[in-house]
């Protein structure tokens, strides 16, 4: 159930249709993910902890995708 996860609502252009989930046993923590309907892939961008700045974290690593 890919799209179980919640979008995100980042200002950033680059960030949109990206989902976030709580990961279990780790409440602070977050996994933020793409998924392609079209082709049934999930991407993992990150996991972070939810107390960083999460769209500047996240905005440096969609600069590696």
């Amino acid at each position: 159930m890919p799209e179980r996860g919640t979008l995100c609502n980042f200002r950033r252009s680059s960030l949109s249709g990206l989902r976030w989930i709580p990961i279990n046993g780790f409440p602070q923590h977050l996994v933020f993910y793409l998924f392609d309907s079209q082709l049934r892939i999930v991407l993992i961008v990150a996991v972070l902890h939810g107390a960083r700045d999460l769209e500047a974290e996240l905005t440096m690593d969609s600069s590696r995708i």
